[in-house]
This record gives structure tokens, C-alpha cells and sequence, in this order.
């Protein structure tokens, strides 16, 4: 695996530090929405250029790629899985995404600290309709192809 932040705006910057194709089969990025996501698009914006640089090396290497670590802490907005994060992948045929920890009541802050819906939580509904989509894949489908025997 060779990740990255999203700290790059082309194919250049992202491969600044690649140790060579040898040694990885998968690339990635970790980015973060921050802000109201209802009101600006930039992190869908800015995630999906990225996903499409990195689509474009993965193809020319014969990689996967993915979006290594993402989220929106409390995802506050209702409709962020179908709205900001379908709208980040685009296109893109991202081997996987994964959103960052659910750690719970953080003692210093008394805050709850979390990435992904819990019941009851604001974006629980979208996340069931980002689950349902027909290109989403999630571990019951791939328990259905048997890809782990």
C-alpha cells in the first residue's frame, strides 16, 4: 500500500515519495471533510480530482486504489453518504473506502468522536441508502462470492 494525505494537486506530487511498483499493490490518500458539506462542495471537489489522478496511475500501473481514510467527525450533515461522498468518488471504481474510528465519549472533550452513523444518529438513513446502492459492495456481498476460501 502506499498512501498519501491529500496534500497533492497531480501525478508528480502523489508519486513524490513511491517506493516503486515492486513494493506496493495498492495506492491511496486520507482526506477529511471539515465545514458545512450542505453549503460547500470542496471536499467533494477536491476528492474526486484526487481519486481521479490516483485512478489514472493505478490504471497505468495495474493497481488498486482506494480511499484510505476518510470521514466527516459526527456527520453532521443528513445526507452526506449520498450526497458529498457518492459525489467525491464520482466514477471512480475505488477498491474500498473506509471511514476513520468510532471512539466514543473522548473524556478530555466530553464530546462523542465518530466517523461512521450510530442508530439514531442524524446520517443513519443515508448511510442505509449509500448501503443499498447498487455499486456500493459491502462484506455480506462479498461473502456471497465466497473470495475468501
Amino acid at each position: 500500500m502506499y498512501n498519501t494525505g491529500g496534500e497533492f494537486n497531480n501525478a508528480e506530487e502523489f508519486l513524490e515519495r513511491y517506493p516503486g511498483d515492486d513494493k506496493c499493490d495498492a495506492l491511496s490518500f486520507d482526506t477529511y471533510q471539515y465545514g458545512d458539506s450542505a453549503k460547500e462542495n470542496w471536499f467533494a471537489v477536491q476528492t474526486k480530482a484526487k481519486l481521479d489522478i490516483i485512478s489514472k496511475i493505478a490504471d497505468e500501473k495495474n493497481k488498486l486504489f482506494a480511499l484510505a481514510e476518510t470521514g466527516y467527525e459526527a456527520i453532521p450533515y443528513p445526507e452526506w453518504w449520498t450526497k458529498t461522498l457518492v459525489d467525491a468518488i464520482g466514477e471512480n471504481k475505488i477498491a474500498w473506502v473506509l471511514v476513520w474510528r468510532n471512539h466514543g465519549m473522548m473524556a478530555d472533550t466530553r464530546k462523542m468522536h465518530y466517523y461512521a452513523p450510530y442508530h439514531g444518529q442524524v446520517s443513519e438513513a443515508d448511510f442505509k441508502k449509500f448501503y443499498e446502492l447498487e455499486r456500493t459492495y459491502f462484506e455480506k456481498d462479498a461473502k456471497k462470492e465466497n473470495l475468501y476460501q
